[in-house]
């Protein structure tokens, strides 16, 4: 690699780092001058030029700061006072003038803004099918500029900087040979599952954001650690916490910086570049899985490649993607031209916003189902009953709640608490509302909690925090418990 730096062949060294990187990580050789000279473009050699625009006065910038938390607590169902509160609008500001002013910041928050404009039409459908607005996925800008390669010295990696244990929970494959955090579309769809777990469990979020950030098992030990039941949001976690690393303390002012600026009514308000979003009606996607398929799209479609690089505004040629090596890659084509999944090497998406949609029948995939024969303790309520539970590590009233459709108030009321945290190990008397099931399985096999969950039609985040192993695979033998609404035999 070394040699390949000397003679200059900067893409093939970083194609050996990134195919070796998970030997670099284990035997703890990620350095920052490694990742600096591999992994970070160099700020250019003339300065950058400032573009001449009137300072805005600091009540201006806070007036745009306070539209966005309004926009995004209305888009959450929340009181935009407990996104964040007027005491954190400064820090949001402080990073503003940052990326304003500051060369390097800049430079990264341009180049941000300018993937997002592609990324995030295609992520939308992905988080929004969760409940999450548009504005919540900038948190990518923060996280790794929207490349796709993107590297820590952690150990974090891809577009989403997911950790390798992580990565695997969430069913993506992280080994010396495959590494599939860096497949930017199945990393999109393992992120916003990992969001919505994050924010079913802690509620809000910021602290949601905070346990992305530093890890959910920092987070939930830092809650467990503060004096009131009242006390449990982010806010309070910076003040009585001197756990929390500045790193995640700064990463939220971050967010709401970019979300702010980065916002079409404001990126040429305060002098950034104006960058449209694709018109995702006009374009067909594709999910180009290797790049090797480039090539033959380059020699079928030479004439209009300047028209799928308007397209893809974070291309700046179409071989970028072949010599940064991006896997699973949604590329815009012109919806006019002919270009068949076999020509880009992949599958067609659905695209955003499509016009007068193709009713396509396809055959209803069979799913494999679990083997009844396993199941060695089964038990049916109806309503009026009382289920008895034993509260697992991680459980929460409201998660209990919403799993067994009562209300906080009323699990309270039925179990004599004062407060709303829970002990591991209590026993709950749960009032059933709704036919349930529940059944012990033994397992056959080993497997994931995620598959398992799909065979019996479950939660996955439920089946995981209903029993003591919090480990994202169960071995062959273990007896997993499995409450679910009652099913009629078929």
């Amino acid at each position: 690699m070394l040699m390949l730096m000397k003679e200059g062949k900067r893409d093939q060294a970083f194609l050996w780092f990134k195919k070796h990187y998970f030997q670099l990580h284990q035997y703890r050789l990620l350095q920052d001058s490694l990742l600096k000279s591999l992994y970070l473009k160099q700020l250019p050699d003339k300065p950058v030029p400032e573009v001449k625009v009137e300072e805005s006065d600091s009540a201006t910038i806070k007036k745009a700061i306070q539209r966005q938390i309004r926009k995004l607590a209305y888009a959450l169902k929340v009181r935009p006072g407990a996104v964040v509160p007027d005491s954190f609008v400064h820090n949001i500001e402080r990073y503003i003038h940052l990326y304003r002013k500051n060369k390097t910041y800049r430079v990264y928050f341009e180049t941000a803004v300018r993937r997002s404009r592609k990324f995030i039409p295609v992520f939308k459908p992905l988080f929004g099918k969760y409940g999450f607005p548009e504005e919540l996925i900038y948190f990518i800008a923060v996280e790794s500029a929207f490349n796709p390669n993107a590297i820590s010295k952690a150990g974090a990696a891809g577009m989403f900087q997911f950790m390798p244990a992580t990565a695997r929970e969430y069913g993506l494959t992280v080994n010396p040979e495959t590494d599939e955090r860096f497949f930017v579309m199945k990393s999109a769809a393992a992120a916003a599952e990992y969001l919505k777990d994050l924010y079913l469990e802690l509620g809000d979020i910021n602290l949601t954001f905070a346990a992305y950030n530093t890890g959910p098992n920092k987070i939930r030990r830092l809650l467990k650690k503060l004096n009131s039941i009242h006390h449990r949001t982010y806010w309070q976690l910076t003040l009585e916490s001197e756990e929390l690393k500045s790193e995640t303390r700064e990463y939220l002012p971050q967010i709401y910086a970019v979300m702010t600026l980065a916002n079409p009514e404001n990126t040429s308000l305060y002098g950034f570049p104006d960058i449209p979003f694709v018109d995702t009606s006009t374009v067909r996607v594709f999910r180009v899985k290797d790049s090797r398929y480039i090539k033959p799209l380059v020699e079928r479609f030479g004439a209009d490649i300047d028209r799928i690089l308007k397209l893809n505004p974070e291309l700046e040629s179409i071989d970028q993607i072949q010599k940064e090596g991006y896997l699973d890659y949604p590329l815009f084509i012109p919806r006019e031209l002919n270009v068949s999944n076999i020509v880009v090497g992949g599958e067609e998406m659905e695209t955003v916003n499509r016009r007068a949609p193709v009713k396509v029948i396809k055959k209803k995939k069979v799913r494999k189902t679990y083997d009844p024969g396993r199941i060695v303790d089964k038990k049916l309520f109806q309503p009026g009953d009382t289920l008895l539970y034993v509260v697992q590590r991680g459980n929460t009233l409201h998660m209990l709640a919403r799993m067994f459709h009562v209300t906080v108030h009323h699990l309270k009321k039925v179990n004599g608490l004062k407060f709303k945290s829970l002990r591991k190990g209590t026993v709950l008397k749960i009032p059933v509302t709704l036919p349930l099931e529940r059944l012990r399985y033994s397992m056959p096999r080993t497997e994931r909690y995620v598959s398992l969950a799909e065979r019996f039609g479950v939660n996955s985040f439920d089946l995981k925090h209903i029993n003591p192993n919090k480990s994202a695979t169960l071995e062959a033998g273990d007896t997993v418990l499995v409450i679910r609404p009652l099913r009629p035999e078929k």
